[in-house]
């Protein structure tokens, strides 16, 4: 893979700070438009808020022509990536756990998703203990600045858990890269020791293939089948999550280990994210 320039080396690396310094700061929800200022800077980063992928590559399992999950790979990411699972002494740590704490979305590449308000999936394991869960959306300005556009407190749930975007907030914009969280407050007097999941993903405009292909589709699965071999990660997770169905199930884990398999095998992808989804798929299949 070609590096890149030297300058955006450094505005992303400043961006990446940004952001993962985000997950320790008491925001508001609120929309804010692209020429607000900055909400953290590169100075304020502490390492314990983020912890950037292991580098891997575990066996292959099967064949691309076998996959359902297709990548567009029209670009790599360019900011942060995730820090998820369990990390040493933090209250997920659970010896017993099967699953570890992941946020659902490509790392190895900006994930993408005609939704202009999409819906987010993470799967949090079972715990002794409830702990705050808040969601955030971000998005970077022309400045390369961090901007909040949402944020909202949520319950603690085992097992997988959704959010879409309200329908009181401004659509998402195609062509945009944004930017979601779920941060799992373990100590809100330390808040450095959360734990933090961020993904990158872009609204595209849907193709004229994909929306005639979509009116023959009679279930979810028959859509999602679609979504999913167009490289639209997040459509097609979201009408299966829920698995009401033997074969919404069954695509559910089809699209894990589907994604765990891109992870172990791209030059960006993060061995410990497939390892987890991994996991995750072999629980709840």
């Amino acid at each position: 893979m070609a590096s890149l320039p030297l300058q955006r080396k450094t505005l992303l690396s400043t961006a990446t700070f940004s952001l993962c310094l985000l997950a320790t700061l008491p925001v508001k929800a609120a929309w804010a438009t692209p020429s607000g200022p900055p909400l953290a800077t590169a100075e304020h980063y502490s390492k314990q808020t983020f912890e950037p992928p292991n580098r891997g590559t575990p066996d292959a399992p099967a064949t691309t022509g076998t996959r359902l999950f297709q990548p567009r790979r029209e670009g790599t990411p360019g900011g942060p990536t995730t820090s998820t699972g369990t990390r040493s002494g933090s209250c997920l740590n659970d010896p017993s756990a099967v699953t570890a704490f992941t946020g659902l979305g490509p790392q190895f590449e900006v994930g993408l998703t005609r939704a202009t308000r999409p819906e987010f999936v993470w799967h949090l394991p079972a715990s002794s203990q409830s702990f705050p869960i808040e969601f955030r959306l971000l998005t970077l300005d022309d400045a390369n600045r961090v901007i909040l556009v949402h944020s909202e407190q949520l319950a603690y749930a085992a097992g997988f858990m959704t959010y879409q975007m309200p329908e009181r907030l401004p659509a998402l914009e195609p062509g945009r890269r944004y930017y979601w969280q779920v941060i799992v407050t373990c100590n809100p007097n330390r808040p450095s020791r959360s734990l933090v999941s961020t993904a990158q993903f872009e609204v595209i405009s849907p193709s004229a293939e994909i929306t005639q292909a979509l009116t023959t589709a009679n279930t979810n699965a028959d859509r999602a089948t679609i979504y999913a071999n167009d490289g639209l990660w997040y459509d097609a997770l979201a009408l299966v999550v829920r698995a009401e169905t033997d074969e919404e199930q069954q695509l559910r884990t089809r699209l894990l280990r589907d994604l765990a398999y891109e992870e172990a095998n791209s030059e960006t992808g993060n061995a410990t994210f497939s390892d987890n989804l991994t996991r995750l798929a072999d629980a709840t299949d």
